[in-house]
C-alpha cells in the first residue's frame, strides 16, 4: 500500500486562501513558507485575508477570542509559528487531502 504525503500547513494555508478568495482564480498560491502576506503577492485583500485566518483559525482549534486578532502578517511562515503556539487541533493529522478540508469549511 502506497504512503500519502501528509498535508503541509503551506498547502493548508493556501487551500484556506483559496476559499477566501471571491474570485479564487486570482489567487497566486504560495511556493514557500517565507511569501509575504501581501496583495502583491497573493493577490489576497484585507477581507480575503480576514476570511484565510477565520479559516484557519477553524481548522486549528484556536480559540475564537483571538482568531485573526493581532496575528503575524509578515510572511506564511511567522503566521504558522504563531498559530502552532495557539492551535488545539493538527488538521494534518485529520485531513488527507485539500478536498477534504474543502468539505469540510464549505
Amino acid at each position: 500500500m502506497e504512503a500519502r504525503m501528509k498535508l503541509t500547513f503551506l498547502d493548508i494555508f493556501n487551500t484556506c486562501a483559496r476559499l477566501g478568495k471571491a474570485v479564487s482564480d486570482e489567487y497566486q498560491p504560495a511556493t514557500s513558507l517565507d511569501t509575504p502576506i501581501s496583495k502583491e503577492e497573493l493577490g489576497l485583500d484585507s477581507l480575503d485575508v480576514m476570511l484565510t485566518l477565520s479559516y484557519l483559525g477553524e481548522l486549528y482549534g484556536t480559540p475564537e477570542d483571538d482568531e485573526g486578532d493581532d496575528w503575524p502578517l509578515d510572511t506564511i511562515n511567522t503566521l504558522k509559528e504563531h498559530i502552532l503556539k495557539l492551535k488545539t487541533v493538527d488538521p494534518e493529522d485529520i485531513y488527507e487531502t485539500t478536498d477534504d478540508i474543502v468539505r469540510e469549511l464549505k
